[in-house]
């Protein structure tokens, strides 16, 4: 589960102890084909692939201005060269993949995060339902 919806479901669901998903320097990355900066993304349109996943999220926090469209984060990439979208948070093999396009990285999530808080970023969680004891 997206470590940003964990909040919702925190009066159901216990965060186990092991196999969670932690980035450190390694996670959400911002990308477009023609911005640099996330001020630049002020009425723009921002792919995600959920406004409640941990990149949703994140995008939301650091451009709040932007105009967010939903669409599966394999798509993101291609919709950014086809002009469907300004920009795109990466999540997954996207992260790695989206320099091989020539896309510009707007903004690691991750290391903002960790240079804002001083904490490792994390994305995902494993959880359990309370009800199970």
């Amino acid at each position: 589960m997206s470590s940003a919806v964990f909040p919702l479901l925190a009066d159901r669901f216990w965060i186990l102890p092991t196999g969670n998903s932690v980035g450190r320097s390694f996670g959400p990355v911002l990308a477009s084909k023609r911005y640099r900066s996330t001020a630049e993304l002020r009425g723009k349109r921002v792919a995600v692939a959920g406004t409640l996943t941990t990149g949703g999220v994140l995008a939301q926090m650091y451009c709040p201005e932007a105009r967010f469209v939903k669409m599966p984060y394999t798509r993101i990439a291609d919709a950014i060269l086809r002009d469907e979208c300004d920009a795109g948070v990466m999540i997954h093999e996207e992260i790695s993949h989206f320099p091989k396009l020539n896309l510009n990285r707007v903004c690691s999530f991750t290391q903002v995060w960790q240079e804002e808080t001083g904490l490792p970023l994390l994305v995902g969680l494993n959880l359990v339902r309370k009800k199970l004891g």
